[in-house]
């Protein structure tokens, strides 16, 4: 009987291999021929599932991400507690080694995007989804209690969308920027913050217009 090759198992293989890369050596690695060393494969094998690298990074990032949704899925954000947010947000920061390899990913899209119509689509895709849950997120905290009324919602997902994405970029330096520690202090700073009205009523500039 002819062998049965599961494809979607080799694209994963493929895909790990690429996270192993990534994790160990950095972005300057990616090539068909790296890849084919670290999967243990022939270059002509990889090339048999994916054709171009933005293939390929497409997928892993895919991979990634249904990764970190099901991490982020098993958290209960009910109650008005900051550290059940906190908790979520460190599911996508390059805290450990498998979420410094899905970060690396991630940059990697964010570099090469501006080469590949197709790239650009999938960061923009990517950057929507995340910005309408942090919107999500946001909007039902206000009914908690955890977010003062008065903040535009639209703006806070912003400024907490750029900051994830900055200390994210802090972790995957060599070393990081920030250890751990530093990181949970700057998200917990800033989601207490969000509890109090915005600067702007606190300094009475709005009144005043």
């Amino acid at each position: 009987m002819p062998k049965i090759v599961d494809h979607d198992n080799r694209r994963r293989e493929i895909a790990d291999a690429m996270w192993r890369l990534l994790a160990n050596t950095g972005r300057r690695s990616i090539t068909f021929r790296a890849l084919a060393r670290e999967a243990g494969w022939s270059v002509g094998s990889i090339q048999h599932y994916f054709g171009t690298q933005d293939e390929l990074l497409s997928f892993a990032t895919a991979e990634m991400l249904a990764t970190v949704t099901a991490r982020i899925g098993d958290l209960d954000f009910s109650n008005a507690s900051n550290a059940k947010l906190r908790a979520a947000l460190e599911e996508i920061l390059p805290l450990d080694e498998q979420r410094t390899a899905e970060a690396r990913i991630w940059f990697e899209l964010l570099i090469r995007r501006n080469d590949s119509e197709f790239l650009n689509r999938k960061v923009n895709e990517i950057d929507s989804s995340v910005r309408d849950l942090l919107t999500e997120i946001l909007t039902a905290r206000v009914e908690l209690g955890a977010v003062h009324p008065d903040r535009d919602i639209a703006t806070e997902a912003a400024r907490l969308h750029a900051l994830v994405d900055g200390l994210g970029l802090h972790g995957t330096a060599d070393p990081p920027v920030d250890d751990v520690e530093m990181v949970r202090s700057v998200l917990d700073v800033h989601l207490a913050e969000l509890r109090n009205p915005p600067a702007i009523w606190v300094l009475g500039i709005q009144r005043a217009k």
